[in-house]
């Protein structure tokens, strides 16, 4: 009896971890998912303002 109790208690103990590192998963892609979004859009702004920048010299041929 004193083996399933233990058991359990480690079965119960051993899910609740996991799920404390899903969540923090789960925060995590959530931030890197915004941040990425954002990256993105700055991106493209720069790609824009790229197009209508004058050319530099250094890549002149």
């Amino acid at each position: 009896m004193l083996a399933l109790v233990s058991m359990a208690i480690g079965v119960i103990a051993t899910s609740i971890t996991f799920n404390f590192k899903f969540i923090k998963m789960g925060s995590l892609l959530k931030k890197s998912q915004k941040r990425l979004a954002a990256v993105e859009d700055e991106n493209k702004i720069l790609r824009s303002e790229q197009k209508y920048a004058r050319p530099a010299i250094a890549n002149r041929q």
